[in-house]
């Protein structure tokens, strides 16, 4: 039998245009909600780490948690790069 390891987080990243990327791969509002939902039921449940552009609207961020809270989801970290920090 295959040994699959599932990684501990999922890494989603939101760019200056709102587009949304699930561990690098662009994904839609509608797909992400079933994407959140299957990452919810695995056992452990990962992380989400969420990596948003220093310009995206924070109401695109807290939609994106809150979309990921009511899928179950209750691991929900940030990602900052400090590179994209910088004046």
């Amino acid at each position: 039998a295959l040994n699959i390891t599932k990684p501990d987080h999922v890494q989603l990243a939101i760019d200056a245009e709102n587009h949304l990327f699930w561990n690098g791969a662009a994904v839609e509002m509608d797909a992400l909600k079933s994407r959140l939902k299957d990452a919810a039921a695995v056992q452990p449940q990962p992380e989400l780490h969420i990596r948003a552009d220093r310009t995206t609207p924070y109401e695109k961020v807290a939609q994106v948690m809150s979309l990921a809270a009511s899928e179950g989801l209750s691991k929900i970290g940030f990602v900052t790069d400090p590179a994209l920090a910088a004046p």
